[in-house]
C-alpha cells in the first residue's frame, strides 16, 4: 500500500523467511479490496458475510478487456459471470438509459443455455436459438453494411486466406467505389462497356468464351421485350487469324467497330439491384472479368479447371 493508503496488486515484493507477519486491520482488508477509483463506476457483486465490506469491480480495466474465470465445476463460475453482467447492464442502463440503449450491445454466446431465463443478465433482451441440424432456429440479423465488410464476407463465403478473401477485397473495393460515384449505375455500365471492348480484341478463344459466360452471369438475359438474347449472336470467330468478327469485319483490327455489336449495346440494360446480395454477386463477377483479363493466377487455375461455367465455390454461397 502506498502512502495514500492505495493498494498495488502484484509481485513486486515477495516475503522471505523470516520476515516479520502482520494480521489485516479492517480497514486495511477494505482498502486491499477496493478496486475501484473514486470517479469509476463500481459493480457491487457480493457482500463479505464475515468482514461485512461490499465486494466491488470496476467497469473500466474489467468489462473493456480480456478476462476469464477459473474454478472448479460447481465453483459458480457461470452464476459469477451472470452477476458481473447483470449488474453491468443495470448500472449502465440507469446512468443513461437512451444512450445505452442506442450505443451499447452485450452479445453473449451461451453455448449450454445458461443465460437464456426471462429475467438473467436483462430483461430486456433478445435470446437467438440457433439450430445447425436443421432450419427451425432462429436466424442472426446481418445489416446491409455488413456485406461491405471483408471480415463478415470472408467468412460467410468460407473464402480461403490466401486466394479467395484477396479475390472478394478487391470485388467489395470495386463495389464501393461505384456506389460512391455521383452516378453507380452510369459508371458501372462503362466499366462492362470496357471490359467488352477488351474482350472482343482477345485472340485467346478459350479465355474469351470463359468471359463471355461471366458477361451472362452479369448482363440480363432477356432484352427490353422480355425476349431471351445470346450475347454472341452477330459474332462469330475467326480460327485462322483468332480474331472476333462482326458483319465480316474483324474487330481487333476494326475496334470502332465495337460500339455496333449487340452485347455492346446490351450492356445499357444492366441496371444495379437493389439486393446488397445481388450486387455483390455482379461485382464478384465483374472483378473476376478484371482478373481473368490481367491474368491474375486464381483465374488462370480456374481455367485449367476445363469447367468455363465454373466460378469460385465461395461466391457461390451468396446465390443460395
Amino acid at each position: 500500500m502506498d502512502r495514500q493508503g492505495k493498494f498495488f496488486g502484484g509481485t513486486k515484493e515477495l516475503p522471505l523467511i523470516g520476515n516479520e507477519a502482520f494480521i489485516l486491520t479492517k480497514e486495511k482488508l477494505h482498502q486491499v479490496h477496493n478496486l475501484v477509483n473514486t470517479s469509476g463506476i463500481a459493480l457491487d457483486i457480493a457482500r463479505s458475510e464475515y468482514e461485512g465490506y461490499d465486494i466491488a469491480l470496476p467497469v473500466d480495466g474489467l468489462i473493456n478487456s480480456h478476462i476469464a474465470i477459473f474454478g472448479n465445476t460447481g465453483s459458480g463460475k457461470s452464476n459469477t459471470l451472470a452477476m458481473i453482467f447483470q449488474e453491468f447492464i443495470a448500472k449502465m442502463r440507469a446512468r443513461n438509459e437512451a444512450a445505452f440503449t442506442e450505443k451499447c450491445r452485450v452479445v453473449v454466446f451461451d453455448f449450454n443455455n445458461e443465460f437464456i431465463g426471462d429475467n438473467c443478465l436483462s430483461p430486456n433482451k433478445k435470446v437467438f436459438r440457433l439450430r445447425t441440424r436443421d432450419d427451425a432456429g432462429d436466424k442472426i440479423p446481418l445489416g446491409v453494411g455488413g456485406l461491405s465488410n471483408i471480415e463478415i464476407v470472408g467468412i460467410l463465403a468460407d473464402a480461403t486466406e490466401k486466394t479467395q478473401k484477396p479475390f472478394l477485397k478487391r470485388a467489395l473495393d470495386l463495389k464501393a467505389k461505384v456506389f460512391n460515384s455521383a452516378d453507380p449505375g452510369t459508371y458501372a455500365q462503362n466499366i462492362i462497356r470496357q471490359q467488352v471492348c477488351k474482350i472482343l480484341q482477345m485472340s485467346d478463344k478459350t479465355r474469351a468464351d470463359l468471359l463471355f459466360d461471366y458477361l451472362r452471369q452479369v448482363l440480363p438475359s432477356v432484352d427490353e421485350s422480355g425476349e431471351p438474347v445470346e450475347l454472341q449472336a452477330d459474332l462469330e470467330w475467326h480460327n485462322t487469324v483468332a480474331e472476333f468478327k462482326w458483319n465480316g469485319q474483324f474487330l481487333k483490327q476494326n475496334p470502332d467497330l465495337i460500339s455496333n455489336t449487340f452485347v455492346h449495346n446490351h450492356v445499357s440494360n444492366f441496371r444495379l439491384e437493389t439486393d446488397e446480395i445481388a450486387n455483390l454477386v455482379s461485382f464478384a463477377y465483374i472483378q473476376l472479368i478484371y482478373d481473368v483479363l490481367s491474368n491474375r493466377g486464381m483465374s488462370r487455375l480456374m481455367l485449367k479447371s476445363g469447367n468455363r461455367r465454373c466460378w469460385p465455390e465461395c461466391y457461390a454461397a451468396f446465390a443460395v
